[in-house]
């Protein structure tokens, strides 16, 4: 064989391994860039279906508010009525102050506490915290015949909630997403996000 001859073989096979290395290249730049629209595509659709289950949670929830009976949701009468089966851990109960409406509670363990119903408070704490008379201001409800739900937080009352359920519930607004770019190592695209950025030029 001739110098030739092997000269020409070569580059042959150079040439080859050129062409499949940008058949590659070429190809794994295909795939990046399905990828990408596939992304942005399902980005798009996954924040309008969010955005849809949304509002109709947000409508179900008013239709709901209207069904209450007692001015408080379901969940609200259920935590009561779990609150209840505790009160049997107050054995007596005291009043302080008529006009002031605070009560002395005493506990099966002879712990002494302390509720004011003016101020919604109890020393136990719990009251504060979660805005529902605990199983001791409980116990003085039933003991002077009060309405239990004058006693619980504005926020889960019928009034409050439709205020919070009234609002609209505006479509997200979607754009396209940079990426980076394995062989430069930087972010492309997005241009959107840019505060320059104006789609109509």
């Amino acid at each position: 064989m001739s110098d030739d001859d092997e000269i020409s073989i070569a580059s042959e096979d150079a040439d080859d391994e050129e062409t499949t290395k940008n058949d590659d290249a070429g190809d794994e730049q295909a795939a990046e860039k399905r990828c990408h629209d596939g992304n942005k595509r399902k980005g798009s659709a996954d924040g309008n279906d969010v955005n849809d289950n949304l509002s109709k949670k947000m409508d179900k929830h008013k239709t709901e508010i209207l069904k209450w009976k007692n001015r408080v949701g379901e969940k609200i009468e259920q935590k009561l009525a779990d609150t209840y089966k505790k009160i049997g851990c107050v054995t007596a109960v005291g009043c302080y102050s008529l006009m002031l409406g605070e009560y002395s509670i005493e506990l099966t363990n002879n712990r002494r506490l302390v509720v004011k119903m003016g101020q919604r408070t109890c020393t136990y704490r719990q009251w504060l915290m979660r805005g529902l008379p605990c199983c001791h201001a409980l116990a003085v409800i039933a003991k002077a015949n009060l309405c239990v739900y004058d006693y619980i937080h504005p926020n889960y009352k019928t009034a409050t909630q439709e205020v919070i359920y009234n609002q609209l519930v505006h479509p997200m607004e979607t754009h396209e997403m940079g990426i980076v770019d394995r062989k430069i190592g930087l972010v492309v695209g997005g241009e959107e996000l840019d505060e320059d950025y104006n789609p109509c030029i």
